[in-house]
């Protein structure tokens, strides 16, 4: 639920401060790659060139007031756009309509419904207008089978509007703030403890309320969920060190922790809009999550030509334009010029595009009054193309409910804004426009990129290294004539207008339609880029440049590399007339080794008959496009340097070039420390290693073809490292380098891997499980101060796998299964994302296996309890033992005894048949006859509906009672699980008060005390975290005198029934004659009794004035008020009850009855 404000007509003014999304003409190189020769035009979701790896690389679709169920069914046609991850509307239990029960699915402008997903009422999974927790699981199961992700929106900042302790959470009701309202969007405090819109304010600094929001959170995440939207993030606050003087919360590290311990790698972002400073306290969310991009949508959305804003007036959401219904000159230039170049997360008041998600629509934008309403769809695909087009920046598609026009006015959008609540929105989400710009996205995720404003500021233009460059012309028909670094040849336009573009020497030229996006890129290419460097030579023309030469030795290339150049690539080659030999593969040919001081080498296969060789970086080539490679020969070697071809003498002598260390000194001691000899020469070449501190030398490691080493210092002090190096030609060398070690950690934001440890020393038996902890230190002045830990492992077959993901966790078991070296890899990463890594080697051998058999674990892969019919896979972690181990599965159940398996296997696959509690067992034995044992005790539910249901809720004594009275509360309830119960009470004035907290007896017993009308309520909570309520009322009264008072005087026959439904338990009762009499004390008097179609007519008289009761009722009516009397002057008073043995004609009796007296003071 958002809040947009009015923005200035002045577009400098608007972003004096903003975000790197408005860098001007400026370049950010990635990595050179390799081009693609693939002219396939591709756009299945399957293509790996089009995935992202994660919902940072890709593009979201807001699939706004979709069902559960509506995204699951669409789920091929969301990918195959392009989509790598999708967000839900709020999926927590939310009001049911206007009138609290009525879930109707109607939306409309009348009557719109999506509204009440924002008002949430419990923190549990799934609500009546998306479906259920089921439904949602089995969506991100599906979603998860395309590589789709799902991020859920979060309401963590309010209650719904109305909301009270009888039709909420009652621990967040009674805990949040009322009142006041925010009417002050610049004044912080106002932001976080006010109102939204006056919907009650949850306390987030509560432990409780962020326990019962994180609960939630990690059941979404349980359910498959990857990550979260937290709408209205901004109003709720951050910790002490980034609000100053402002109200403060341990809310977001908290929460986020939270998340993290649970899924490391979860997408956080929150709906903290830029402006309104410092209400906002933009900057300060970014340490903490990813914020969104509003004010660029803004300017996406007035390059198309369209000014609209949504500003709030006496409290409605009203529109606001420039004049002339908000339309303006479409133009690019704002877009690329250099008043956004404070965008590089280094001037106060900027945020870099990796901490942004931005949009050009958002729901609020469309639904509150309309503010976006009046763009046409292909004025939103051209900004979604100026949106997504860029580096870094999460895109999101906001997909609208319906594809309508809203009319020539945008002041006053025309039309029926939405559909029915839950159903699939309109097709603009997968037009071919904002696919090819999805799949363009998606392709350039590790490129680099670099903007303009071309063509008098009617195209914008974004370059993504040499890979792809997008346009989109806001103005009519063009010429396109501009500079690219694109491979040459012909690209043809993957989106909507179609057409053909030519590379040639760095140029780009074509022809766009008016309002037109262009999507051009290596890999979605028609006949161009398949050469990658120019020609089909790799680097020329088809002439022979400087001829043949005969090559017998081993001849080296060098090449100083010019400023701006990244690792460069030697390209080799033959040619005989027409016929091209490539001698080192395709372009852009092998890596070059680095020599250091800027020179690096190649060394030719010997035989090579002639050849001719390229430099290039992926992006740069010497010699140019259309130019044939240099010449080498074999008994020269050659050198580029400053535009020069030509011979060098190169010194092969033996050198140890450097000495390089992973740490940087000073580093605290016992920190492992790897240190690395580079050296050059001819020969093989061994090294020695040695530290020397004072007069003490310790030897690391002596001569061998190992460059590297580890070392452990463990005392402080200055060392001088040397390494020794020898070829077999007899040449030696030596270089040294200083280190200095300091006793206690070391202070460092970055993280610091002191060390990686193994439980057991190697070598292990195959099968051994080893266990490595992860010693590091750093990034406590960073952000929240943690340290996150992620595990990679290469087996020695050479495949590297992630095998823990981001966490507090800094240990890894590994269950080696086979034999050889393996790898251990850590990233640990600090707050703000700095990460470093260390790697250690393990090796499994073949062990003599020790005789003894032991039981590691006995584990299920699903946590009790599960439902009847689930699959539950059983697995012993056992080794040692002499021979083959053989598994004994079986269960105990209502007293009987099943074996389930017998096998040589190590897990079992366990489908229960009949609900309740067994005891699961495993028998491990090794061929000597040695067995181990361990068992763990598993719950199985039954397939009945999962309702929870409160079937009564009872008083051991009926109401009214007097202050004082004990009375026992019962419930009896239905429902999944242990059942907790939780009973509180509300007064006439609407005060609440918990009488005992969840607790899994059903019964309280509660001892009246205020008087006056009670409500009475319990809630039921199953453990699915299912709550419901029921309610009784029930009246204490302090002065009311109940027929069993000895002050009252009975004459005659009296009889007494005894029955809850009587006040006080019993009921005098008289068929005779017999008076009752009572003195009292007060204004006025009321007689309680019963009534029934036996009852006949009492005399009553009150001092000397006399009054005769009907007691006939058609139907029983108890503690039912027969007569009352006020008005009586300040004193003692006495009233007499008599019977008549009169009766009316309908009665069947004359019998008469005294249930209490109430005094009346």
């Amino acid at each position: 639920m958002g809040k947009t404000r009015k923005r200035l007509t002045s577009i400098v003014a608007t972003l004096a401060v903003t975000s790197s999304l408005f860098v001007g003409s400026f370049s950010t190189n990635a990595s050179a790659a390799t081009v693609s020769t693939n002219n396939e035009s591709t756009y299945a979701s399957e293509k790996a060139a089009t995935k992202a790896d994660s919902i940072k690389d890709g593009v979201i679709l807001h699939a706004w007031n979709w069902s559960f169920n509506s995204i699951k069914e669409n789920m091929k046609e969301i990918a195959d756009a392009g989509y790598t991850s999708i967000q839900t509307s709020p999926a927590q239990a939310c009001r049911k309509g206007s009138g609290w029960n009525n879930a109707d699915k109607t939306n409309t402008n009348s009557n719109p419904s999506w509204y009440w997903l924002y008002q949430p009422t419990y923190f549990t999974l799934g609500n009546e207008y998306l479906g259920t927790a089921a439904e949602f699981k089995a969506m991100c199961t599906e979603a998860h089978k395309y590589g789709v992700k799902i991020i859920v929106d979060v309401v963590a900042n309010h209650l719904a509007d109305g909301a009270n302790a009888s039709n909420a959470d009652a621990t967040l009701y009674n805990e949040a703030r009322k009142s006041p309202r925010i009417n002050h969007w610049n004044v912080r405090s106002e932001v976080t403890q006010g109102c939204c819109i006056g919907m009650p304010d949850i306390n987030t600094a509560s432990s409780s309320s962020q326990k019962i929001i994180g609960d939630y959170l990690v059941e979404c995440l349980n359910a498959g969920a990857d990550g979260f939207r937290f709408d209205a993030a901004k109003s709720i606050e951050l910790p002490a060190s980034e609000e100053g003087n402002n109200p403060s919360s341990d809310f977001w590290p908290n929460i986020i922790n939270r998340v993290k311990s649970v899924k490391s790698d979860a997408f956080i972002y929150g709906e903290v809009l830029q402006g309104d400073e410092p209400g906002t306290n933009f900057n300060n969310y970014t340490k903490y999550m990813s914020v969104t991009a509003s004010t660029y949508g803004w300017h996406l959305r007035s390059a198309v030509g369209y000014e609209m804003w949504q500003e709030e007036k006496n409290g409605v959401d009203v529109l606001g334009c420039n004049g002339n219904n908000g339309k303006v000159d479409p133009h690019t230039d704002t877009l690329a010029t250099t008043q956004y170049a404070a965008g590089n997360g280094e001037t106060p008041g900027s945020i870099t595009n990796d901490k942004l998600v931005g949009w050009v629509e958002s729901h609020d934008l469309y639904a509150n009054a309309g503010a976006t309403r009046g763009m046409t769809q292909i004025q939103r695909e051209m900004a979604w193309a100026m949106l997504a087009g860029r580096a870094k920046i999460v895109p999101l598609f906001f997909n609208r409910p319906t594809d309508r026009s809203f009319g020539d006015n945008p002041m006053n959008p025309q039309g029926e804004a939405y559909n029915t609540m839950g159903q699939r929105g309109s097709d603009d989400f997968a037009s071919k426009n904002v696919m090819a710009v999805n799949l363009f996205h998606n392709a350039m995720a590790s490129e680099g990129e670099k903007i303009s404003s071309i063509n008098n500021d009617k195209v914008f233009k974004i370059e993504r290294g040499n890979k792809g460059i997008l346009l989109t012309n806001v103005g009519g028909s063009t010429s396109i004539s501009t500079s690219t670094s694109l491979p040459n040849g012909t690209y043809e336009n993957q989106a909507a207008s179609g057409g053909t573009f030519t590379v040639s020497n760095g140029t780009l030229t074509g022809n766009m339609e008016g309002s037109s996006i262009a999507v051009l890129y290596v890999g979605a290419t028609s006949g161009g880029g398949s050469t990658g460097g120019g020609g089909s030579t790799g680097g020329g023309g088809s002439t022979g440049g400087g001829g043949s030469t005969v090559i017998s030795g081993a001849a080296s290339a060098y090449f100083v590399k010019p400023s701006g150049w990244g690792t460069p690539n030697a390209y080799v080659y033959t040619e005989s007339g027409s016929s091209v030999t490539k001698l080192n593969g395709e372009w852009p040919g092998k890596a070059m080794k680095d020599e250091g001081n800027g020179v690096y080498s190649y060394t030719l296969p010997e035989g090579t008959s002639s050849a001719l060789i390229i430099f290039n970086d992926g992006s740069n080539q010497i010699p140019g496009a259309q130019q044939s490679g240099y010449a080498i020969t074999s008994s020269k070697s050659m050198k580029y340097e400053n535009g020069t071809w030509s011979e060098t003498v190169v010194d092969t002598s033996l050198k140890v070039k450097e000495i390089t260390t992973d740490l940087q000194s000073p580093q605290s001691t016992d920190t492992d420390i790897k240190i690395t000899a580079n050296a050059s020469g001819q020969g093989t070449i061994q090294y020695k290693f040695t530290v020397t501190k004072g007069s003490t030398s310790e030897t690391l490691s002596s001569f061998s073809t190992k460059n590297t080493v580890t070392w452990t210092p463990s005392e402080a002090g200055t060392y001088t490292i040397k390494v020794e190096a020898k070829n077999d030609k007899g040449e030696t060398a030596e270089l040294t380098k200083q280190f200095v070690i300091k006793t206690g950690d070391v202070d460092s934001d970055a993280p610091v891997i002191k060390s990686i440890k193994a439980n057991k020393t190697a070598p292990q038996p195959k099968n051994s499980s080893i266990t490595f902890t992860v010693n590091a230190i750093g990034g406590e002045n960073v952000g929240n101060g943690l340290l996150f830990y992620k595990f990679f492992v290469t087996e020695p077959n050479g495949k590297e796998q992630v095998v823990q993901y981001y966490s507090r966790k800094n240990t890894y078991t590994l269950k080696a299964t086979k034999e050889g070296t393996y790898k251990v890899r850590v990233e640990v990463q600090n707050a703000d994302n700095t990460t470093v890594s260390k790697e250690m080697s393990y090796e499994i051998a073949t062990v003599v296996t020790p005789t003894e058999l032991t039981l590691n674990s006995f584990t299920s892969s699903k946590s009790s309890p599960q439902q009847l019919g689930t699959s539950i896979v059983l697995s012993a972690d056992a080794e040692g033992g002499t021979g083959s181990l053989t598994y004994k599965y079986y269960v105990k159940f209502n007293g009987s005894t099943t074996t389930l398996s017998t096998t040589t296997s190590n897990t079992y696959t366990w489908k229960p048949t009949k609900a309740g509690t067994y005891t699961v067992y495993v028998d491990v034995t090794d061929e000597d006859g040695n067995k181990v044992s361990d068992n763990f005790s598993y719950t199985i539910k039954s397939n009945e509906a999962d309702n929870l249901v409160i079937n009564s809720f009872t008083a051991s004594k009926q109401s009214p009672q007097v202050s004082g009275t004990q009375v026992k509360l019962t419930a009896k309830a239905t429902g999944t699980g242990t059942l907790q119960y939780k009973f509180l009470i509300k007064d006439a004035a609407g005060n609440w008060a918990v009488l005992r907290d969840y607790g899994t007896s059903n019964t309280y017993t509660w001892t009246t005390k205020a008087t006056g009308n009670k409500t009475l309520y319990v809630d039921v909570k199953d453990s699915n975290g299912q709550v419901t309520r029921k309610s009784m009322n029930y009246v204490v009264n302090a002065n009311l005198v109940q027929d069993t008072d000895s002050k009252i005087s009975y004459t005659g026959t009296w009889k007494v029934a005894t029955s809850t439904k009587h006040s006080g338990g019993t009921c005098k009762y008289a068929s005779s004659t017999a008076t009752a009499t009572y003195k009292f004390t007060g204004t006025g008097i009321k007689l309680i009794a019963s009534k029934s179609s036996d009852k006949g007519i009492a005399k009553v008289t009150v001092d000397s004035k006399v009054y005769y009761i009907d007691l006939y009722s058609a139907s029983a009516k108890d503690q039912s008020v027969a007569f009352s009397l006020s008005g009586l002057t300040s004193g003692t008073h006495t009233i007499k009850v008599e019977w008549t043995g009169l009766k009316n004609n309908s009665s069947k009796g004359t019998t008469i009855t005294l249930d209490a007296f109430e005094i009346i003071k």
